[in-house]
């Protein structure tokens, strides 16, 4: 019986490791997009800026 219960959280363990995992990785492929974005996002306010200013 002990060893019923120990294999079914084993298996609790191995699912919510592997949705950990999977989270994690998607949070890191969207994190650096929203960086690129919001820098992308500066870098054209200050190109913006300079242009009004050479006119």
């Amino acid at each position: 019986m002990e060893l019923i219960i120990m294999f079914g959280v084993a298996i609790v363990v191995v699912i919510l490791a592997g949705i950990a995992i999977i989270g994690g990785l998607t949070e890191r492929v969207k994190r650096p997009t929203g960086e690129l974005k919001e820098q992308i996002s500066n870098l054209e306010k200050r190109v913006n800026h300079l242009e009004d200013n050479n006119k």
